[in-house]
């Protein structure tokens, strides 16, 4: 009985299609764009959509902090935090 070593499916090799160094040649610059309006509307898509990816991302820290406080909101300093906090000032400076 004869065993023979395969490699996993991620580590083969894929062969490639006949010709496929001519289909590269067809589409030679693929960001190059038609007009102005159309760069215009690509950039406006960009800028969006880094918008919404940091807007989730402050939603999702929001709701950590939210949640690590355990549902207390506290939009003020009390006098005894404002003691605590000159404390540790005082001892990081130390």
């Amino acid at each position: 009985m004869k065993l023979t070593h395969q490699p996993p499916a991620w580590l083969r090799r894929v062969p490639r299609p006949p010709g496929g160094h001519a289909l590269l040649a067809v589409f030679a610059s693929p960001l190059a764009a038609d007009s102005i309006s159309q760069v215009l509307h690509n950039t406006t898509l960009w800028i969006i959509g880094i918008l919404a990816g940091l807007a989730t991302l402050m939603l999702t820290l929001g709701g950590v902090r939210y949640l690590m406080a355990n549902g207390e909101i506290r939009l003020t300093m009390t006098p005894a935090d404002a003691d605590d906090t000159d404390k540790m000032v005082a001892a990081y400076l130390s």
